[in-house]
C-alpha cells in the first residue's frame, strides 16, 4: 500500500513540475572570460554571435573561415529543427534567459570544439561590462569548416543540453555522432563493427557507441530522412558540399527519443529532489541513470 501511495504522489508531482517547467530557467551566471580581450572582431548572425580574431595565437586562417563556419551552423540548425524536429535551444525552458549562441574561435591545445551547458554573461576582464546572456561553445581558431564537422556535432550537443540533463558520454557522443552521418556521410566504420545487444554494452563507451543509435534507429523501424535539393546544393568557399548524403537512414526516431529523454528527465528530477534544469555536474554525468535511460529509449 505504501509503495502504491509513493507511486501515485510521484506520479502528481511529476505532472505539476511538468506544466512549470516553462516557467523555470537555469539561470545565467557572470564570468570573466580574459580571452575575450583577444577576440576582438564580431560577427551576429541570429541565433549565432561569433567572436573571432586576425591576429595573434587565436588567429582565424582567413576571412572564408567564419563564412563557412556560419554557413555551417546555419545549416545544422536548419536541419535539426526542421527535418530532425527538435526544438533549438533557445526556444527551450532551460535557456529561457539566453539570448544569443556564442561562438568563440579560440586556440585549443587538444580537439576541436567544446559546447558547454549553462547560460552565461562573460565578461572580458574583471569589472567590464557583461556582453549579455548566453549558451556557448569553443571552436578550434585553426579548424576548416569545409573540412570538418565539429562545429555541427559541438550544436547538437547545445540540442542535447537543451532538452534533458543527462551528460553520459554514450549518450551525447555517440548520439552526436550517428547523427554526423547527413554532413559526412556513411562510412566503412559506421557499418562495419559489432552491433551491440542492448544499451548496456556501450554504457563504457563514448563516440563508437555511434553504432547503438544506428541499429536502435534501424530496430524501431523509424522513417527515414531525405535530405531535400535545397541542402544538397549548398557548398562552402571551396566548392565541397555541406551534406554528403542524400538520406539519413531512420533518421527520424531522433525527435522520438529526445521526447522520452525530455519526460524522463523531468522524472528523475522530482524523484530525487533536483531543480529541472540545475543539476550538480557530477550527477549529470553519473552513471546511475544509465538504465533508466536505456529503458526509457528501448
Amino acid at each position: 500500500m505504501r509503495s502504491k501511495l509513493k507511486l501515485i504522489i510521484t506520479t502528481l508531482l511529476f505532472a505539476f513540475f511538468s506544466t512549470i517547467a516553462v516557467a523555470e530557467d537555469g539561470g545565467c551566471k557572470a564570468l570573466v572570460f580574459k580571452e575575450l580581450n583577444h577576440l576582438p572582431h564580431t560577427v551576429e548572425s541570429y541565433p549565432f554571435r561569433v567572436w573571432y580574431a586576425t591576429k595573434g595565437k587565436n588567429a582565424v586562417k582567413n576571412a572564408a573561415v567564419i563564412d563557412d563556419l556560419l554557413l555551417q551552423l546555419h545549416t545544422a540548425d536548419k536541419y535539426f529543427y526542421q527535418e530532425l524536429k527538435l526544438t533549438p535551444p533557445l526556444l527551450q525552458p532551460r535557456y529561457k534567459q539566453a539570448e544569443w549562441i556564442d561562438v568563440y574561435m579560440v586556440e585549443m591545445k587538444r580537439g576541436n570544439g567544446l559546447a558547454f551547458d549553462e547560460v552565461i554573461d562573460e565578461k572580458s576582464s574583471k569589472g567590464a561590462d557583461g556582453y549579455s546572456c548566453g549558451i556557448k561553445m569553443h571552436i578550434n581558431s585553426n579548424l576548416l569548416p569545409s573540412r570538418n564537422i565539429t562545429p555541427a556535432h559541438e550544436l547538437f550537443h547545445l540540442y542535447q543540453y537543451s532538452n534533458s540533463m543527462f551528460k553520459v558520454s554514450w549518450y551525447l557522443e555517440g548520439m552526436a555522432r550517428w547523427v554526423e552521418q547527413a554532413f559526412r556521410g556513411v562510412s566503412a566504420r559506421d557499418t562495419e563493427r559489432e552491433v551491440p545487444n542492448s544499451c548496456a554494452t556501450v554504457y563504457d563507451e563514448s563516440y563508437s557507441a555511434a553504432r547503438y543509435w544506428q541499429d536502435l534507429a534501424q530496430r524501431h523501424q523509424a522513417e527515414n530522412i531525405i535530405i531535400s535539393q535545397d541542402y544538397l546544393d549548398l557548398s562552402y568557399s571551396d566548392g565541397s558540399p555541406v551534406f554528403k548524403t542524400d538520406t539519413f537512414k531512420n533518421g527520424a526516431v531522433v525527435q522520438s527519443i529526445f521526447d522520452s529523454l525530455l519526460k524522463e528527465s523531468h522524472r528523475v528530477s522530482v524523484e530525487n529532489d533536483l531543480p529541472l534544469y540545475r543539476w550538480p555536474e557530477k550527477t549529470q554525468r553519473s552513471a546511475q541513470f544509465n538504465d533508466d535511460i536505456c529503458n526509457v529509449i528501448e
